[in-house]
């Protein structure tokens, strides 16, 4: 395993997936809905609990704005706040659905063991819990931390749980996102091939389903690393998972696929020359749109990386002086979001 870890393009998918958490806007708003209610519920003739139940509704709503916005050390904070106020035993639905939010976020953060720790207490209530969609989901990010953590045993264990429960749930966007996770596990073994079948077998399972763009762009990327992994990289792959990217509302996640798809359309062009291929123009446009959307968010780590990889595109073109220029307003945004491992750019 030590051999692939060595490749650059792996590293960024790792990474890529690190950061990557399915957050659907309705299922957020669902779960805002359920709190309204059980704080409706707790507040009959007692204000300290129609109070608890407004502070959970606000952490809440606050962790996911500051999520979209990239802001993830204060999304965790809103969220273990939330975990907090809120009784476990009397509202487990409502906690194991926060929990993946907040252990997103401290994976994100490098805080693995944090993440791990927050499942594991919250284990025996999940194990308990007689909702496959939510068992599903809690199983294949607690697998997801064991595989970030190289505990591959542990990893296998967790997803073929996910993956009984997923199956169980009758939901396909469900199963299809449980097997994405599965096809990670694949790519950290090596067996792209596999990997790729998993990916083609989610997407088809999202064949006919609404406002599943942010999923299926994420599958086709990842299935767009299996096929670079392989030496088979296909234009259309990248073409799809832009088109996704396009129709995502602005936020940080929408600006990570883009960066992402800038560096698998870079490999992709990589021995068949930038100048005047339609992938290169394709890289410009996505990157400026990086740079549009973290100026709307006021996210200079975003920035400092759509300049760096503008400049690498440049300097590979060889035209120094725009390569030159571009790199400098990296290091400039790479130091006002204190980043000091981006200055490389």
């Amino acid at each position: 395993m030590m051999s692939i870890i060595m490749s650059p393009l792996l590293q960024h998918y790792q990474t890529f997936n690190h950061r990557r958490y399915y957050m659907n806007a309705k299922h957020f708003s669902v779960l805002i809905f359920i709190i309204c209610i059980a704080a409706s519920g707790m507040a009959r003739g007692a204000s300290p609990a129609e109070q608890a139940g407004s502070d959970i509704r606000n952490m809440i709503s606050k962790g996911n704005s500051l999520f979209q916005k990239g802001d993830f050390k204060h999304a965790a904070a809103s969220w273990e706040n939330a975990l907090t106020v809120l009784d476990v035993g009397q509202f487990p639905d409502i906690h194991m659905d926060i929990l993946p939010y907040l252990a997103h976020t401290c994976k994100t953060l490098g805080l693995h063991e944090k993440a791990l720790g927050a499942f594991n207490r919250a284990l025996p209530v999940a194990e308990k819990s007689r909702k496959h969609d939510r068992k599903a989901l809690f199983f294949s990010h607690l697998a997801d931390i064991h595989l970030t953590l190289a505990d591959i045993e542990n990893a296998v264990i967790f997803m073929e749980k996910a993956i009984a429960e997923a199956q169980l749930s009758k939901d396909p966007v469900i199963l299809a996102d449980i097997l994405n996770n599965a096809g990670n596990l694949f790519i950290a073994d090596g067996n792209y091939q596999e990997a790729a079948g998993t990916y083609r077998e989610c997407l088809a399972l999202l064949r006919n389903t609404a406002d599943t763009a942010e999923l299926k762009a994420k599958i086709l990327i990842n299935m767009a690393f299996a096929e670079s992994f392989l030496g088979k990289l296909r234009a259309d792959t990248l073409e799809k998972a832009l088109e996704h990217t396009h129709s995502l509302p602005d936020a940080h996640i929408k600006a990570e696929n883009y960066i992402t798809l800038s560096l698998l359309m870079g490999e992709f062009v990589k021995g068949q020359g930038m100048a005047g291929n339609p992938l290169t123009e394709k890289i410009l446009k996505a990157l400026t749109e990086v740079r549009r959307i973290s100026k709307a968010l006021n996210n200079p780590r975003l920035m400092s990386q759509a300049y760096g990889h503008m400049g690498q595109l440049y300097e590979n073109e060889e035209r120094h002086d725009e390569a030159l220029r571009l790199t400098r307003r990296a290091a400039f945004f790479a130091q006002q979001a204190n980043m000091p491992e981006l200055l490389y750019l």
